[in-house]
Parts: structure tokens; sequence; C-alpha cells
């Protein structure tokens, strides 16, 4: 699996910049992204890229919970229907929250769906990232001495009960920056996760109606 091509896909709650992540991650503007409570990605699309020699495929669509309109099966489906039909491909799944904000009973819901619908605590356990997006935040509202990890250790709540089930991979990103800037970083970081997630087996979808389960 370490050559093959890596499907991302951008799972979070409606508003938290999935598709400005999306941009990032492929150093251009292909996701329309706006600043909105409500969904502007409607349906699932696709754009192919390279992380360092790698390829990928990123996979943006509606979020999973929207903002007072609950979980969204239908979004829940639509990428499913990607894994499926690429069983033999690697996928890894970006969770995308807003750096700074607090967890509220969207956030929670967001979460048990992910283990709910999408597999369950191993999935997030062996095919998952955390990111944080309004990375700039962090300088603007922490003492300057003050590190990302650091700041992740002294979180507790959801947010640390979701670090500790996605195998503490935590990323930060500044979608605001221009993105050729975010190379060095942002990118270096996230390919250095999904290189390390190359043993843990391939994402293949069960029988049940909203389940993955894990082959190796």
């Amino acid at each position: 699996m370490e050559n093959g091509t890596v499907f991302l896909h951008l799972l979070g709650k409606t508003g938290t910049g999935i598709s400005s992540t999306g941009n990032t991650i492929l150093n251009q503007k292909v996701f329309n992204a706006k600043s909105s409570l409500s969904a502007v990605t409607t349906s699932i699309q696709k754009h192919e890229g390279f992380i360092n020699s790698r390829k990928v495929v990123v996979v943006d669509g509606p979020g999973l919970v929207g903002v007072n309109t609950g979980v969204s099966h239908e979004a829940i489906n639509q990428f499913k229907q990607v894994v499926d039909e690429n069983r033999d491909s690697k996928h890894v799944f970006l969770v995308v929250c807003r750096y700074g904000e607090r967890f509220t009973e969207e956030d929670q819901e967001m979460i048990k769906c992910l283990k709910a619908n999408i597999g369950g605590k191993s999935t997030l356990e062996n095919h998952s990232i955390v990111v944080l997006t309004c990375g700039d935040n962090l300088r603007d509202t922490e003492d300057e001495d003050l590190t990302f990890e650091q700041w992740c250790h002294q979180q507790g709540g959801t947010f640390s009960s979701l670090r500790r089930d996605c195998g503490k991979r935590v990323l930060l990103v500044d979608n605001s920056r221009n993105p050729g800037k975010q190379a060095g970083s942002f990118l270096g970081e996230l390919d250095m996760e999904i290189r390390s997630l190359d043993s843990r087996g391939v994402l293949t979808l069960k029988p049940s109606p909203f389940s993955f389960c894990v082959i190796f």
C-alpha cells in the first residue's frame, strides 16, 4: 500500500472549513469554499493531486452534521460509495474541526456519527487524522511560547477523547494563507501521518448499511 493511491476523505461538521482544507492539500482552488453555516458542498467531489511523490484523491462532500439539521445519512452513504468503488485503495479519513471553538452538542453528534456509521473506534484509531482549521488563531489567542502539541495536551472533554481515539494524530492548518506556503509544514506533516498508517490494513465495507471493517 505504500506507493498506491490514497483517498483522503474530508469529514466534519458544516462550516468548519472542509473544502478549504481540500484546496490547501491540493495546492489549488478546486473545491467551492465559502464562509457559510449552511452546506456549500451538496454532493461528492473528487480531485487528484500529489503529496510529495504519493498520488492522492481528495474527496469532499456534504458535512456529516449540519447546523440544526442533525446527522446526514445521505452524506455518509456518498462517502461509503467512494470506498465501495475503490476497495483496493487506501482510505484515510480527515476529521475536520475548527481550532479554538468549543465542542458543541453538534460536534459530539458528529463524533458519535463517525463511530457508529463509519466503522467505530477502530477506524478512527487506524485510518483517521484530526485536522484543526483556522490555525492562524493559535498565535493570536495563546502564549507565544505555547506549542500546538502542548495546547493539545491541555485540552480535555470531547476533543481529548477524539484525539485519543485517533491515535493522537492531530494537525493544524491555516487555510487563509497562500496554499504554497503550506507545503513545508502542514503537507509535510500530513504526509508523515499518512505514511504512519500504511501498515494498518485496507478499509473495506461491511454488509451492514452504515459500517466499515478492516481486513489485513
